[in-house]
């Protein structure tokens, strides 16, 4: 739910969010694409919006100051177009695909040479560049994926009601809605402490699940319990046992993404926070022999438990 506050700049007024294109994509460093590459494709996107006449922003980038998935729900919600980057189909990029395609709006999806189409997204284009960003290639992309924006927006203007991205593909539903509320300012105020105080109390037991043989054992169960872990990472070293234990996962409730690597990690991802210990109790009942190592925003990463 979104709130509105009286006497505040709304940040979903029409004559700002017509000049919005968001940008769904990796931001951090993962197998095979280091941040610096990103840093690259963000600049190479940003660049096509812009000639296409939109301003290019990031989904969790806000001028307001709130709670970050609030944030990227709005955007994803609001923003009359997104171009979406699924190279190395990563887990929270794919997550917020299917929430933008469930509100079918429009939507490009552009991905790099070498990750695969998936299956679920094949059928709608895919706009491809090369991987190593060859300066030519590029070029030609950008003014590819301009043409792209601008020929989808101009296709969805023609009659908003009948436009469809991707649920025209399976029938006709119903488009969910983001339902709105205006609240007083103090209950605002009240409410972003409280979001802010939650984002201080998982920052403070993170700090105070470092491994101290001072800290007392029982009070660091009760710190490690009130942890919610959104994905956990499991480097199995094994590309097939990383896959057989992949099916077990999706076959769990709550897992919303899976994804197996080329060096046998593997990463799931939950639609609710878990502890650690329902986590551990998780791995026990798959027969999974391994130990909680840290965490790191709300990602967990465990390693093989090797006896010596």
């Amino acid at each position: 739910m979104t709130d509105k506050i009286e006497g505040k700049p709304k940040e979903n007024i029409a004559s700002d969010i017509a000049k919005k294109c968001g940008i769904i994509m990796p931001i951090a460093s993962m197998d095979g694409y280091p941040e610096s590459h990103w840093t690259d494709v963000k600049r190479i996107l940003a660049s096509a919006i812009e000639d296409a006449g939109f301003i290019a922003r990031i989904v969790s980038e806000s001028d307001d100051i709130g709670v970050i998935h609030q944030r990227i729900v709005q955007n994803l919600y609001d923003n009359p177009m997104i171009v979406c980057d699924i190279s190395g189909r990563n887990a929270n990029v794919m997550f917020e695909l299917g929430l933008r395609l469930a509100f079918d709006k429009p939507t490009i999806i552009v991905k790099d040479d070498e990750t695969k189409y998936s299956f679920d997204t094949s059928v709608i284009e895919h706009l491809t560049y090369p991987k190593d960003l060859r300066y030519h290639s590029i070029e030609n992309f950008k003014i590819e994926l301009r043409k792209k924006i601008e020929k989808t927006y101009a296709t969805f203007l023609e009659d908003p009601s009948k436009y469809s991205t991707f649920l025209k593909n399976f029938g006709s539903f119903k488009v969910p809605e983001i339902d709105e509320k205006v609240l007083p300012m103090n209950e605002y105020i009240v409410e972003e402490l409280r979001s802010i105080r939650g984002d201080l109390d998982q920052l403070n037991v993170k700090n105070r699940l470092k491994r101290d043989s001072t800290f007392p054992e029982d009070v660091r169960k009760d710190h490690m319990q009130a942890l919610l872990i959104d994905k956990i990472v499991l480097p199995f070293y094994d590309v097939k046992k990383a896959k057989v234990a992949e099916l077990k996962f999706r076959n769990t409730k709550d897992v919303v993404f899976t994804s197996v690597s080329s060096n046998g990690e593997l990463q799931v991802s939950f639609a609710h926070g878990m502890n650690i210990f329902s986590i551990s109790s998780l791995l026990v009942s798959f027969n999974i022999d391994m130990d909680f190592t840290k965490a790191i925003n709300n990602t967990a990463y465990f390693d093989i438990n090797i006896p010596f």
